[in-house]
Parts: C-alpha cells; sequence; structure tokens
C-alpha cells in the first residue's frame, strides 16, 4: 500500500502488470507519476528518476535480462560521452529514455524469434515443394502453431503503440521530468514522445508482416497439399469403382454358368453347339454390361471436370410472319410514307 501511495497508483493498476497476464497482453499505462510498462517478458514501473522492474522471470530469461538491465545502465548513466565529448541523449528526458530502452529490447526479441522461426518455416516449405511427407507435414503444423502464437503477441505489441499514438493526452502525460519540475504542456506539443514511439511500431509492423507473410505461404502450401490428396483420393475412387464394375460383369457371366451348371435336363443339352451358343452369350452379355457402365462411367468423369458438355447455342426469335418477309420488307421507304399517310388521314 505503501508503493501504491507514493506513486499514486490504485490495486487495479497493478493487475496489468501482474504475473498472471504476463506474456499475453501487453499495455504501456500512463500515470499521474509514473508509467506501467508490460511488454512480453519485461514489467517496469518508469518514474521520473528511477526504474523498477519486475524480476520474476525464468531460468531461460536470465541471461537476457541481465544484458537488458546492463544496456539500461548504461543509457541511464549520466555523464556518458562520445568520443568527441558530447554526452549521449543529453537533451533526452530519463522516462524517455527507459522506455527507449524497453521498447528495443522487446523489439531484438521479436526480431530473433522471428529469424528463428523463419528459417526452420521455409526449409519445411522448398522440401514439401519436392515431395510431401508424413513428418514434414507434422513438423509444418507444429510450426505454425507456434509462428501463429508469435503473430497473436506481434500484433498485440503493435495494437499498444498504436493505440498510444491515438491518445494525445497520454502522450503529454509520459514527460514525467516537466511534471515534476512543474512544466505543463500544450496537448499538441509531444512531438518527441510521437517519433519514438512510431519508429519502434513502424519496426513492429514490418515483423508483422513477415510473419504474416510466411503464414499465407504457409495457407497456400495447406491448400496445394489437399488438392493434390483430393486428386489421389479421387483416383482411388474410380480405380474402385472399375474393379466394381468389372466384378460386376464377371458376376453376372458366373451367374449365368452356375444356372446352366446345375444337374437340370434343359433341351441345349442335346443340342451339338449349345454349349458354344451358351458360352458365347454369356461372355457377350458379361462384356456388354462392363462396357456400358465404363462408358457410364467416362460420361459422369467428363461433366463432372466440365469436359465434353453440350453447349447450348442461343436461340434466334422467329418471326411471327416468316411468308411476309419478302413481301413486305421491314426497311421500305415507300410502305413507312403510305402507313404515316394512313395514320394522319385517320
Amino acid at each position: 500500500m505503501e508503493f501504491l501511495a507514493d506513486n499514486g497508483l490504485h490495486p487495479r493498476d497493478l493487475r496489468n502488470i501482474s504475473q498472471a497476464k504476463v506474456s499475453i497482453i501487453p499495455s504501456i499505462l500512463v500515470r499521474k507519476n509514473c508509467m506501467l510498462v508490460n511488454m512480453l517478458e519485461l514489467q517496469a514501473v518508469i518514474k521520473h528518476d528511477q526504474v523498477l522492474i519486475l524480476d520474476d522471470v525464468s531460468q531461460a530469461d536470465t541471461s537476457r535480462l541481465s544484458v537488458f538491465i546492463y544496456d539500461l545502465e548504461t543509457k541511464l548513466r549520466p555523464g556518458l560521452r562520445n568520443s568527441f565529448g558530447q554526452e549521449f541523449n543529453a537533451a533526452q528526458a530519463y522516462e524517455m529514455k527507459a522506455l527507449e530502452s524497453i521498447l528495443m529490447n522487446s523489439v531484438s526479441g521479436l526480431e530473433i524469434q522471428l529469424k528463428s522461426h523463419l528459417s526452420v518455416l521455409n526449409e519445411i516449405l522448398s522440401d514439401l515443394e519436392d515431395h510431401v511427407d508424413r513428418d514434414m507435414l507434422r513438423e509444418l503444423l507444429v510450426r505454425s502453431k507456434g509462428l501463429s502464437q508469435f503473430y497473436q503477441r506481434s500484433v498485440l505489441v503493435r495494437d499498444v503503440l498504436s493505440d498510444l499514438l491515438d491518445q494525445d493526452e497520454d502522450l503529454v502525460e509520459m514527460y514525467l521530468t516537466e511534471k515534476h519540475q512543474g512544466i505543463k504542456r500544450d496537448l499538441t506539443d509531444h512531438a518527441e514522445a510521437e517519433l519514438l514511439l512510431e519508429a519502434y511500431y513502424k519496426q513492429i509492423d514490418e515483423i508483422v508482416q513477415q510473419a504474416e507473410r510466411v503464414m499465407t505461404n504457409i495457407k497456400t502450401t495447406e491448400e496445394i497439399i489437399n488438392i493434390m490428396l483430393d486428386s489421389n483420393r479421387n483416383s482411388l475412387m474410380l480405380m474402385e469403382l472399375k474393379i466394381t464394375i468389372s466384378t460386376l460383369g464377371f458376376t453376372i457371366g458366373m451367374f449365368f454358368s452356375a444356372l446352366y451348371g446345375m444337374n437340370l435336363e434343359n433341351f441345349i443339352e442335346e443340342s451339338t453347339y449349345g454349349f458354344v451358343v451358351v458360352s458365347g452369350l454369356i461372355t457377350a452379355v458379361s462384356i456388354g454390361l462392363t462396357w456400358f457402365n465404363f462408358r457410364q462411367l467416362f460420361r459422369a468423369q467428363k461433366m463432372t471436370m466440365g469436359i465434353g458438355a453440350k453447349k447450348v447455342k442461343p436461340r434466334r426469335p422467329t418471326r411471327r410472319f416468316l411468308w411476309n418477309k419478302k413481301r413486305h420488307p421491314l426497311n421500305d421507304p415507300a410502305r413507312r410514307d403510305i402507313s404515316w399517310k394512313w395514320l394522319v388521314e385517320k
């Protein structure tokens, strides 16, 4: 409670940077005496003269946090000069330096993650162009889910900066040093903060566009693979239909053969050519039925593919009195004059 009172905060403000929301919803909240920043793995409270970092990261992020703290100390250290004897960012306020360090760390982290995703996914997509493998498809599914999560996080960071750029009041309130000194700014006097946020907004937007481009390539590859699988499935179904039709023809022949193979008396047994005639008829019926079914299958296949469809020619309008075409032409000037005279006299 003492911390909240010293910084003019409410308990609800700390919920935005609580550990329950880490790496889920980034936010930059501008309050009276401080800024609450939740940017991916970093949560900090920026004041006009100090930065409070909530250190509750995993072991994997410890080294990265150490690098960030070292970089932050370097930028915030007063009196640091370059080779020309000029002080680094002498005109930039303390809180702007701290905010820029956090944004720079977040952008560099997103760039590293993006390169990791792109290196793996581009290799998988190039391999899938040569041959489709089950293990590759499984790996593509897992990697695409990871890229989708990365894309959502990047979009959230970009939206935070976009929303902050649209709020003139928050941009003016970001100048904590001047507020502490009692200096008031106009509502539109926030060029430095706007340029700072806009620069990192463009970098994150470029990261989002690259991730979106790769996701589009993955979606296109999945559609092509689905088309190939559908084509293979249709080929298997067509082969199954052909086998079924052939089996049906043989079954009909076997049916008639079984009828005449029964121990029943009939007049054909006494005929000299009975066996040849019956065998020929059974063979002809089987072949004819098989040919008819194959023909119907071929027609259905052509209709499905849109091949061989009959083109319907448009019907020309017929004249009501065809026999009067030569006797009374429609474009005869003399006949038009007679018609007009008849109408006027009437």
